[in-house]
């Protein structure tokens, strides 16, 4: 749904309201919305997965900078090398194994906005990632754009955000709808969500 006409639906479910800036107060708590559910949210969905990035490590240094979207790591592996997955342990676990050694990366830590290989790298080698990933803020789009969230989950953040703006207007009323709107709005992508992990998975392992 476009930004405009999730705004102007918004501005209807609360009763057709024409206060001065209302529009821009609307798109504020909007992206007030998305980025809690992106930060706090009970899951993240499917669609702020992001695709492949390449980092390619530098001889001696062990820090691979975390990307400036990523949210959080992709629970199916975050790092990858030469297509097999990296193991994620702690520092100092990792620290106290791979002391002087240097390599091929064979696991890593996370630590603030880095991931650290362990051994420490050798050569420059292509480390692929994988992980969940802020989506551009509702502000920022046209009015006849949409983004990740506007496209899949607009009736989730429509009513979080009526939820927002209602509490505040003391629309007890048009609160309690929102908010019910918003349990079963997130229950529908949470559905989605697992439907599109599991759908077609073969659940053998192939091996005979």
């Amino acid at each position: 749904m476009i930004k405009s006409k999730v705004v102007d639906l918004i501005k209807s479910r609360l009763g057709n309201r024409t206060d001065t800036g209302i529009d821009a107060k609307i798109v504020a708590e909007l992206d007030a919305a998305q980025e809690a559910l992106e930060r706090f949210g009970d899951f993240t969905p499917w669609f702020l997965l992001s695709e492949t990035a390449t980092y390619t490590t530098v001889v001696g240094e062990s820090r691979v900078p975390i990307p400036d979207d990523m949210l959080q790591e992709y629970e199916e592996g975050a790092l990858f090398y030469l297509g097999e997955v990296l193991d994620k342990y702690e520092y100092d676990a990792l620290r106290s194994k791979y002391y002087g050694l240097s390599g091929a990366p064979e696991a890593y830590a996370l630590v603030n906005d880095y991931f650290i290989l362990f051994p420490t790298p050798d050569a420059a080698y292509s480390i692929d990632m994988k992980y969940y990933m802020k989506d551009a803020l509702i502000s920022t789009i046209s009015d006849t754009g949409e983004n990740r969230w506007l496209k899949e989950a607009s009736s989730w953040i429509i009513a979080r955000t009526g939820t927002a703006i209602a509490r505040f207007i003391k629309d007890t009323e048009a609160a309690a709808l929102f908010a019910s709107d918003e349990q079963r709005a997130q229950t529908d992508v949470y559905k989605r969500h697992i439907d599109r992990m599991e759908r077609n998975v073969d659940r053998q392992s192939g091996d005979e």
